[in-house]
């Protein structure tokens, strides 16, 4: 066993040396590297490529495709990395303009949400109050109607200054308030409802003194005493 084992041993050791003895005709290694980089004008690839064969150093250094000097391959790489960045940079302040951008809509938005709602809760105030004060003017014209003065009615600047007036006030005004109770909230002017308010709760106070100024007028001149009975009631 042992001189088989040395046999082995021996012939393994053989073996080493024969090839160690060999000469050697090429012995020699290379490498590739690539960088990509995105510019302007489209993707350009930088490559350079190492080759030793026996100890002689063979360089190339390339540029999408075409050989160039290695100080203007750096050189180049140096300006499209700078380019690259500002590009990057540029993408990113364009993300975070279009983010700003995106809330300052959104926040409009909501704003304008905000607003519409605070305006229709005023509009559909103003609307309630326009009922209740055409209700109010309307009672005060049927007290007209209801002790029948037409032919004692005095008109003045401080009430309606002809019938054509009264008759406005009574019907056509009078009327349109009303329809606005019925009318959707966004066919409704905020502006024109205020204004129609105003009216409407000055007009009691006109009708009131144009009923007192007409009584008066009759019991002056009325020579009817069951009427004239009748309008004493009201002073």
């Amino acid at each position: 066993m042992k001189t088989r084992a040395f046999k082995f041993i021996f012939s393994i050791l053989l073996l080493f040396n024969i090839l160690n003895s060999k000469e050697i005709l090429v012995e020699g290694f290379s490498s590739i590297k690539q960088t990509k980089f995105e510019l302007r004008s489209g993707p350009s690839v930088f490559t350079e490529k190492h080759q030793n064969i026996n100890g002689d150093l063979v360089e190339e250094w390339n540029v999408n495709g075409s050989n160039i000097d290695k100080d203007s391959y750096f050189q180049e790489m140096l300006l499209a990395e700078k380019e690259e960045l500002e590009i990057k940079q540029k993408e990113e302040q364009r993300k975070l303009e279009e983010v700003e951008i995106k809330r300052r809509e959104e926040a409009a938005i909501k704003e304008r949400d905000t607003q519409k709602k605070a305006r229709d809760l005023r509009v559909q105030a103003l609307k309630r109050l326009i009922v209740l004060h055409a209700d109010s003017v309307e009672s005060s014209f049927d007290k007209l109607e209801r002790y029948n003065l037409q032919n004692y009615y005095v008109f003045s600047a401080d009430t309606f200054s002809t019938s054509k007036d009264l008759e406005k006030a009574k019907f056509s005004f009078l009327n349109k308030a009303k329809s606005l109770s019925i009318k959707d909230l966004n066919e409704l002017d905020e502006a024109y409802l205020k204004k129609t308010l105003n009216k409407l709760e000055r007009l009691p106070q006109r009708v009131e003194l144009f009923f007192e100024q007409s009584v008066k007028f009759a019991i002056n001149n009325s020579t009817d005493t069951r009427k004239l009975k009748e309008l004493l009631t009201l002073i």
